[in-house]
Formats: structure tokens, C-alpha cells, sequence
């Protein structure tokens, strides 16, 4: 009897049937999302050997900000480092991120000391 009080209705506005549908199904999904996720974090959590050892790494870019050239400049070569890590800690889980891996081929001494002393930062 009420069930059938109400479909009448319905059928009686078929625009707010609409919005009661959609309304419904809106409601339904948020609350399927979000059980599934506090089923996952909170009731069933993913489990993690020695989870103390995780890490995070992650690049921000800060010198896009930088409007000094000299400063800009030497906010090049940390990015340059930080690349470097992140190219080691690729290969380290297997991942080589470039044909040539993560570190530049090695040099004798007198390669590096003829390098330095190009750039005379170093004066003697």
C-alpha cells in the first residue's frame, strides 16, 4: 500500500524522480568508496614486511622559483645530485632509468685533475 502510494508519486514528477535517482546512486557510490577504503587502511591492511624500512623519495623542483642566475645555477647542480640518487635507488630495485645507468663512466686522476683546473676553483 505505501509502496505503491510512492510510485504513483514518482510517476507524478518525473523531474524530481530523476533527481531522487541520481541523488540515490551519488549517495550509494561515496559510501562504497568510502568503506572500501576504511576496509583496506583500517580493517584489513595490506601487510608489510619489515615495514620500518620503507622509505619515500620524491622531487619537488623548488629552483623553478629561483630568479638569481648564480643561485639558479648552483640549484642546477643539486638537481643534478639529486637525479643521480634517484637513478641509483632505480638501479638498486632493478629499474634502470637510462641507457647509460645512474653514474657517469670513472676517470684517472689526472682526467679530473685537468677538469677542476679548467674551471679554476681551485687555485694553488
Amino acid at each position: 500500500m505505501i509502496l505503491e502510494t510512492a510510485i504513483r508519486a514518482l510517476r507524478g514528477s518525473p523531474g524530481f524522480s530523476a533527481v531522487v535517482v541520481v541523488t540515490m546512486a551519488v549517495a550509494i557510490a561515496a559510501n562504497t568508496a568510502i568503506f572500501s577504503v576504511y576496509d583496506r587502511l583500517v580493517l584489513h591492511p595490506v601487510n608489510i614486511p619489515d615495514a620500518g624500512s620503507l622509505v619515500a623519495i620524491w622531487f619537488d623542483n623548488p629552483q623553478r622559483n629561483i630568479q638569481t642566475p648564480s643561485i639558479l645555477l648552483t640549484a642546477a647542480s643539486i638537481v643534478t645530485v639529486e637525479v643521480r640518487h634517484s637513478g641509483a635507488v632505480g638501479e638498486l630495485l632493478g629499474r634502470n632509468i637510462s641507457p647509460s645507468g645512474a653514474f657517469d663512466a670513472g676517470k684517472t686522476m689526472d682526467q679530473v685533475l685537468a677538469i677542476v683546473n679548467k674551471t679554476k676553483f681551485i687555485r694553488s
